[in-house]
């Protein structure tokens, strides 16, 4: 068994290149974790686009993986991010102690042993960048989140106070969906799943849909908070350091006190389409030139 599997979801080109980019970030940066696994969950139908990508997927190790897409579910947002995330924890369940579900545009930058999970808890993550449509900590929850937490049966004594990363308004918490460290068998993923498909398309919530289209695109996070809220104690908890799942893109836009000093000192980030902007090397931290140069070879120009 290992310690740690790495896995992710593709869906087309664009994110096969960005997984393949992570895939050989955790090789080349990854310290003593740079032989850890790492899966790729790709839909059965959408497996074409892999083509001319072999070489790098062999050199690479990556697992390629399906899952399966409720039809019914398969334009809803992110829907198919809660399916792949489920089933890679399904693939999981004999073979890791601890599975680090990330989104494809990420990138890891030094040793990721801190995401394994230290006994008695049973998620890592960080919490959302912006607040948007989060619980505010400082009223009672509004009736889109009561509506969540009654759903899901979300003790009240679960809901302590965050902070979002990048607005830095106090919150329930609420979790970015783009790194989770989770122990396999416990099931949290799958749980999120079925909560998911259980509660996407209730009428209740779909006035949340036509009044602000924040709630569509974000329902698969708040079920998330939802279905983790439920079933752990705040103990069982951990919030992750702002250097893991960084969110390059926003660096700008990141409280001055905590930016990291340059882009090595960082564990794991986040990009999501910064890279394919002009002049993406001015909106980062500065990074060592050995840094640097992967970086600008691993980035189509």
């Amino acid at each position: 068994m290992s310690d740690l599997i790495f896995a992710c979801m593709s869906l087309d080109t664009a994110s096969v290149r960005q997984m393949l980019l992570l895939a050989e970030s955790l090789h080349r940066w990854g310290g003593e974790l740079s032989d850890a696994p790492f899966w790729l969950l790709i839909p059965q139908e959408e497996r074409t686009c892999l083509e001319g990508f072999q070489g790098r997927l062999s050199a690479a190790d990556v697992r390629i993986a399906d899952f399966g897409v409720v039809p019914q579910a398969a334009s809803f947002p992110f829907a198919r991010k809660v399916l792949a995330a489920a089933e890679a924890e399904r693939l999981a369940e004999d073979a890791a102690s601890t599975l680090v579900w990330m989104d494809c545009g990420a990138l890891i930058l030094q040793s990721p042993a801190g995401l394994q999970l230290p006994p008695g808890i049973r998620l890592a993550a960080r919490p959302v960048d912006l607040a948007l449509i989060g619980s505010r900590y400082e009223g009672p929850p509004d009736v889109f989140w009561r509506l969540i937490y009654r759903e899901c049966g979300v003790p009240e004594e679960h809901l302590y106070p965050m902070q979002s990363s990048v607005d830095r308004i106090a919150i329930r918490p609420y979790f970015n969906a783009g790194l989770l460290a989770v122990q396999p068998r416990d099931g949290l993923l799958q749980a999120w799943r079925d909560e998911f498909l259980r509660l996407y398309m209730i009428p209740e919530f779909e006035p949340f849909y036509q009044a602000n289209p924040r709630y569509r695109i974000f329902m698969h996070q708040a079920v998330l908070a939802g279905t983790l809220l439920a079933r752990l104690s705040p103990a069982e908890s951990l919030l992750l350091p702002p250097t893991v799942n960084y969110p390059l893109h926003f660096h700008q836009r990141f409280p001055a006190s905590e930016r990291p000093a340059t882009l090595d000192s960082l564990t794991t980030c986040r990009y999501e389409t910064l890279f394919d902007q002009a002049g993406w090397q001015a909106k980062i931290p500065p990074a060592s030139p050995e840094l640097r140069a992967w970086l600008e070879e691993g980035i189509p120009s």
